[in-house]
């Protein structure tokens, strides 16, 4: 049990804030994803509004 006590308490005194730290680097960071659609006839079953060259200017892609 002394174990386990020793273990949580340092890891509240200098672990948190390391976490804390890595969370706020890594969600700073800007992932790229391309996806590739291809529309038949069928349609693709949901509509997407936006993104660069958008009759509205260059807003964020969203999905109805």
């Amino acid at each position: 049990m002394e174990a386990t006590t020793d273990l949580n308490s340092s890891t509240d005194s200098s672990g948190s804030a390391s976490v804390a730290s890595d969370v706020s680097i890594e969600s700073a960071e800007a992932t790229v994803c391309t996806v590739t659609l291809e529309k038949t006839s069928a349609g693709l079953g949901f509509s997407l509004e936006g993104g660069k060259g958008s009759l509205h200017g260059d807003k964020p892609l969203t999905v109805k």
